[in-house]
């Protein structure tokens, strides 16, 4: 039998002590419908350009939905982030306030989660 080996990455968890707390790493999930599924190329390669601009922000993955079911979204991001904090920077930050005019005019709706890990 062959043998398989799985790799995972972990992360630590929110540790609480009398003083303090130490954050944990956030994910942020984005998921939008589309006007024109035809600008989801462009969109996707905008977002990913974020990647290494911006502090705090570990990991960003976009994806394009090929089934195009009435359920699907047409593009969503995943992006890792180093905490709470670094997701609010990310937000606000010039480098993503920067692409957020053009997603907004392309989409017809957006859905959001962000948790922690």
């Amino acid at each position: 039998m062959p043998d398989f080996h799985i790799g995972f990455a972990c992360s630590a968890k929110v540790q609480h002590t009398p003083d303090r707390q130490v954050s944990t790493m956030v994910k942020h999930i984005v998921m939008w419908k589309l006007r024109d599924k035809s600008d989801a190329a462009d969109i996707k390669l905008r977002l990913e350009a974020l990647a290494g601009k911006i502090p705090g922000l570990l990991h960003i993955e976009v994806g394009v939905d090929f089934l195009g079911s009435d359920q699907s979204a047409d593009l969503v991001l995943i992006a890792e982030l180093e905490s709470r904090a670094a997701l609010a920077a990310y937000q606000q930050h010039p480098v993503h306030q920067a692409v957020v005019p053009l997603v907004k005019a392309a989409a017809i709706s957006r859905t959001v989660a962000d948790y922690e890990v």
